[in-house]
């Protein structure tokens, strides 16, 4: 009888797994089928490039819907996925116009192919290292059985909250931290970093390490985990003004909750009540932010853009040589109001008062069309690899100068001009158009280079994921440094900026296992007394 069981059992197994490769191969090779007959027919691009970016966008969402065991992995596929294939089968469909500036990119097939077999290379590196990735073992965090943080676990909460709502509402009058927009106080360094981390990553990791903490202790269900969660990333995004917080705290930690379903198991009726919050808080927190974005943003004046008869500058000439009198040297150059954790900031200049004496309700068809633009244009990938097939000046030099480049070389980056971006300088601060990672690596002018990179990141991104998972010993918080990880490679200028971040994202692990080890050592000398 047992022996029939367990056959049975493994009979299940066996057509689950079946059914779910032929699932997992079958829903985006359909899309990317009919997708590449709809380009090739109206004539986009090449067919075998076409087939390439096609093919490769369904092999890594193929792989990863087959081996999802990494959250890390998980968030870069769906961020490529979004910022170069949706996008592309959006634009190709519609023929809308580029949010994103694209150098002098001319549409033409030849182009075209470049930024696919470009683009295609970026989403077919994800396939091998998801492969290679082996799923953590799930185990509940030694805090559940330690008795000094049982009884340090409610300070440790009212100090978290109470630490937490002051940063979000201090930050909404003085504005040292705004996405997308100029900021209104500057915060000397390292204060800004430490800031901008928290307000940006820093407390959806708290709420990922003290909520699986408070979890194991018994103390807390993980639908609660999930509501703080969703409240915070609300509180967030309306505070930094960044529609896209929202979104990434969120889904960091539901993807945390995935990971760990089976152990932490939520009712349908907690799923519904946590799903009709969510869309309450997306929603308000959404309208909230465009609305106050387009009413500060009337208040800018108008970008100086470059007059269509100067040429763009030779980008490949070495950054010092380019310095003009007045212009900030590395040496000297006062640290950017923004944390370099933060690469998603781009806004244009600051207010002028007269013409915010005149700003207006925003009209609505316009905040509706900024709703929609969310969801395809918001991410980036696919113009800034445009951009860079458009430029003249590729190869290994320009991207050895790339990935050294400082942010204190301000609006006079290598990518601001080859997209030939409009925004303009400003003293202390520093909005960037965002190039990607998949661009960076093609400043070489080598596809083989972007896969290469590509991997390289994919196995750097994975190892990150799992030591801050080790450290922290909450798959909520590494899913958070997972999720934040990913959108720094495919939403950067400069890599410096992405470096920080993840040092940033691993010292608070590391001050997490810190505290983990004290509370340890509280207990042993509890036992010792």
């Amino acid at each position: 009888m047992h022996v029939h069981e367990v056959s049975r059992e493994s009979d299940g197994w066996r057509w689950a797994a079946k059914e779910r490769v032929f699932l997992a191969l079958s829903f985006p090779m359909f899309w990317a089928g009919i997708f590449f007959i709809g380009n090739w027919v109206a004539g986009v691009a090449s067919p075998l490039p076409l087939l390439f970016f096609h093919a490769a966008f369904a092999l890594s969402v193929a792989a990863f819907l087959l081996r999802p065991r990494s959250i890390f992995m998980g968030a870069l596929v769906t961020l490529l996925g979004l910022g170069f294939w949706l996008k592309f089968v959006f634009h190709a469909a519609t023929g809308a116009s580029w949010v994103e500036p694209i150098g002098s990119f001319g549409e033409t097939i030849a182009e075209w192919d470049q930024v696919l077999l470009a683009g295609g290379a970026a989403m077919l590196a994800t396939v091998v290292p998801t492969f290679l990735t082996q799923a953590p073992a799930f185990a509940p965090a030694d805090m559940g059985t330690s008795a000094s943080y049982r009884r340090a676990e409610p300070w440790l909460w009212a100090a978290f909250m109470m630490g937490g709502i002051a940063l979000l509402a201090v930050n909404l009058p003085y504005s040292f931290y705004r996405v997308g927009l100029d900021v209104g106080l500057i915060l000397p360094f390292p204060l800004n970093a430490v800031l901008s981390f928290l307000l940006s990553y820093g407390l959806a990791f708290g709420i990922g390490c003290l909520g699986y903490w408070s979890w194991s202790a018994g103390r807390l269900s993980p639908a609660a985990l999930l509501a703080i969660g969703f409240v915070e990333a609300a509180l967030c995004s309306a505070s930094t003004l960044s529609r896209l917080r929202i979104v990434l705290h969120a889904a960091a930690l539901v993807a945390g909750w995935l990971a760990c379903r089976k152990h932490m198991p939520i009712s349908r009726r907690a799923t519904a009540g946590l799903a009709a919050l969510y869309v309450a808080l997306f929603v308000g927190s959404i309208a909230a932010v465009s609305y106050d974005r387009l009413v500060l943003y009337a208040a800018q004046p108008e970008p100086a853009a470059q007059p269509a008869d100067e040429p763009v500058a030779d980008v490949a000439s070495p950054i010092p040589d380019r310095q003009e009198a007045g212009s900030v040297s590395p040496d000297t150059a006062e640290p950017p109001v923004q944390s370099p954790a933060s690469p998603d900031v781009s806004a244009p200049a600051a207010p002028s008062p007269s013409r915010a004496a005149e700003v207006t309700v925003p009209d609505a068809a316009i905040m509706f069309d900024q709703f929609a633009r969310l969801f395809i244009d918001r991410w980036i990938g696919l113009e800034s690899v445009m951009a860079v097939v458009a430029y003249q000046g590729k190869g290994f030099d320009l991207f050895v100068q790339g990935v050294m480049e400082h942010p204190s070389v301000r609006n006079d980056g290598i990518y601001e001009r080859i997209s030939r971006s409009t925004y303009r300088a400003l003293p202390g601060r520093t909005f960037l158009t965002m190039s990607g990672g998949p661009a960076i690596l093609y400043y070489t002018g080598s596809v083989a280079i972007v896969f290469l990179g590509m991997t390289a990141l994919c196995l750097i991104g994975i190892a990150i994921e799992r030591l801050c998972l080790r450290l922290t010993a909450s798959p909520f918080a590494a899913a958070v440094v997972a999720v934040a990880i990913a959108y720094a490679i495919v939403q950067v200028n400069q890599p410096y900026s992405s470096f920080v971040l993840a040092v940033e994202l691993v010292a608070a692990s590391l001050f997490t296992y810190g505290l983990r080890r004290a509370f340890v050592m509280m207990d042993r000398r509890l036992c010792r007394a």
